[in-house]
């Protein structure tokens, strides 16, 4: 029965980009330099098909290369929304499997839909725990996509052991660190050494600036807020749920019209201040 209703979805589903913005927030100016495409399913009824239930039943359908065209064709029709709100500088960030850079088919696709996104640029995000099987066609085809300006961006940052070793052998422009790296860095749960070494690693970070972008992913609690505040993401980019969640075109152009964004950081940061205040007395 539940395969029946999964298949009934597939059917009946399209597939619609939504956006979850990227923040700066250093100093008192909130800036957007990035939003990072997520895939979502539209039933018929208007109802949203998460990504848990979404992308296995794609896989299993084997309708995940028909999806990812449908996603792409959204995001080229936002484009000029995308510039006009967000300017011309503005990075689209884009997750693949690197199982998809591996096929010609998929990169030629990628070309032309980097092309066709001119002025703005694309980034390509890969996860760490992606299974590489061919390193040296991947770091060709990578290379090929460099190229054409993409950025690459390694995503979900020290969720597995071989993160150091991904680093060195690959060109990365971007790393997004994994929430659990933020969480271990801050955790009294955990065996000291990992505490330790994760808030080494954090910090060393959050100072790569000149040598990467670096991104702290799954800000979703004001506990996070605070830990991002303490190892200085004055010199990284942000998001997570507690600033913006995924959200389609038009809302994510409501909100930034509205200005919810910088006022929810403000009321964070005060929130911060009143918090330490109180510590210190």
């Amino acid at each position: 029965m539940w395969t029946d209703r999964l298949n009934h979805l597939c059917n009946d589903t399209r597939i619609v980009p939504y956006y979850q913005p990227i923040f700066q927030c250093g100093g008192r100016l909130l800036k957007v330099p990035r939003v990072e495409v997520l895939m979502r399913g539209l039933a018929r009824e208007e109802e949203i098909i998460e990504p848990r239930i979404l992308l296995p039943l794609l896989e299993e359908s084997a309708q995940y290369d028909d999806a990812y065209d449908e996603l792409l064709r959204g995001v080229l029709n936002d484009k000029v929304a995308l510039q006009n709100a967000f300017g011309s500088e503005l990075i689209v960030c884009i997750n693949i499997y690197a199982k998809q850079l591996m096929r010609r088919l998929d990169c030629d696709r990628l070309y032309a839909f980097i092309e066709s996104m001119s002025p703005l640029r694309v980034e390509i995000e890969l996860s760490e725990g992606d299974r590489i099987t061919n390193e040296s066609q991947l770091a060709r085809n990578l290379g090929t996509l460099q190229q054409f300006g993409t950025q690459l961006a390694c995503d979900d940052f020290s969720s597995k052991w071989s993160f150091i070793d991904r680093l060195e052998r690959t060109p990365f422009d971007t790393i997004k660190i994994d929430r659990g790296l933020l969480e271990r860095a801050g955790s009294r749960d955990v065996p000291s050494i990992v505490q330790r070494l994760s808030a080494v690693t954090l910090e060393t970070l959050c100072s790569a600036g000149d040598d990467y972008t670096v991104v702290l992913e799954g800000i979703e609690s004001q506990r996070h807020w605070g830990l991002a505040q303490q190892f200085g993401f004055e010199n990284v980019q942000l998001q997570g749920f507690l600033l913006a969640r995924p959200v389609s075109i038009n809302v994510l152009l409501e909100q930034f019209s509205q200005g919810l964004w910088q006022q929810k950081v403000r009321d964070l940061s005060t929130m911060r201040s009143i918090s330490l205040t109180a510590e210190a007395v």
